[in-house]
């Protein structure tokens, strides 16, 4: 019986322990992903700033979802705001070489830079968040290819679909 005792004291204590050590994991965890989003800081469309967006975004993907530690991270909004800014200095990159009336070359290099910024970043439902998305839908029209339109080109067509949940 006294060796019992003993043995539910000692597997107590390692439960105890390694209970410690999973909680200040998940504690470092959140920390690490607030400071990556910190860091982002100031952004510009340049390869640092996708480099430190890009960190972020690795950072949360690195958490344990059974944890649900991505609901203790509190400044997701700052990194969803440094993506749509990201996309928007995209954007005007491009704006500013149709404007200059630069070479089409330029023109489709950039928009491509700016439609691939778009599509790793956002989605369609994040078009309204994007001020100058016009100016990207404008650039694809006329120096786009026709085949594969932009989404959001028609905003006031789009009609929420209902999704029909398959059951078991």
């Amino acid at each position: 019986m006294k060796k019992q005792i003993v043995l539910l004291i000692v597997l107590v204590a390692i439960a105890l322990v390694i209970g410690g050590l999973a909680y200040a994991s998940a504690r470092y965890s959140v920390k690490a992903v607030t400071k990556a989003i910190d860091d982002i800081g100031k952004l510009s469309y340049s390869e640092e700033s996708r480099a430190l967006i890009d960190a972020a975004d690795e950072r949360i993907a690195a958490l344990d979802p059974n944890l649900h530690l991505t609901d203790k991270v509190g400044n997701f909004d700052t990194l969803k705001a440094a993506k749509v800014t990201y996309v928007e200095q995209a954007i005007i990159r491009l704006y500013r070489a149709v404007r200059d009336k630069q070479g089409e070359d330029t023109i489709k290099e950039y928009l491509a830079d700016a439609e691939e910024a778009f599509a790793h970043y956002l989605t369609e439902e994040d078009i309204p968040l994007v001020h100058n998305y016009k100016d990207l839908s404008d650039a694809r029209a006329k120096y786009g290819e026709k085949t594969d339109p932009l989404p959001g080109n028609n905003l006031r067509e789009q009609v929420p679909r209902e999704t029909e949940i398959e059951l078991c």
